[in-house]
C-alpha cells in the first residue's frame, strides 16, 4: 500500500514540476531578447526524474547564449578570411578593417543567475500549492 501511495505522489509531483517548467517556457518566451528570434527558437527544455529529484535544463544551442549570459568585456573585431568586415548600422551598410566593440552588459532578465533563480522558485511554488 505505501508503495502506491508513493508512486501516486511520484507522479502527482511530476506532473507539477512539469506544469511549473511550462510556466517558465512561457516567460522565456516572454523575456528572451528577439531580434531575429534564432536565440528563443534555439531553447531547449529536458525534464528528468530520479526517484524523488526532478530536474529541468534550459539550454540554448545559439553560440552567442552565454554572452547574454556574462556579457562582453571589450574587444577588437578583425576580419579572419577577408580584407574587410562587413554589417549595418544605422540602417546603412559598413565596411571597416577594424572595429572597436564597446562589450555589452549580462542581461539582467532570466539569464542572470539569480533573477533566473528566483523566478524558477517562485513558478514551482505556484503550482505546488
Amino acid at each position: 500500500f505505501a508503495a502506491e501511495v508513493t508512486s501516486k505522489l511520484r507522479r502527482e509531483w511530476a506532473t507539477k514540476f512539469a506544469r511549473a517548467v511550462d510556466r517558465v517556457d512561457r516567460d522565456l518566451d516572454e523575456s528572451v531578447p528577439v531580434k531575429t528570434g534564432r536565440l528563443r527558437r534555439s531553447r531547449r527544455t529536458r525534464l528528468s526524474t530520479s526517484g524523488n529529484l526532478f530536474r529541468a535544463e534550459v539550454n540554448y544551442s545559439v553560440p552567442y547564449g552565454d554572452f547574454l549570459d556574462e556579457g562582453v568585456r571589450p574587444h577588437v573585431i578583425r576580419p579572419r578570411r577577408a580584407k574587410v568586415l562587413r554589417f549595418i548600422a544605422g540602417g546603412k551598410v559598413v565596411f571597416a578593417t577594424v572595429v572597436h566593440h564597446p562589450g555589452t552588459m549580462k542581461h539582467k532578465g532570466w539569464f542572470s543567475k539569480p533573477t533566473g533563480q528566483a523566478n524558477w522558485t517562485r513558478r514551482v511554488r505556484e503550482v505546488f500549492r
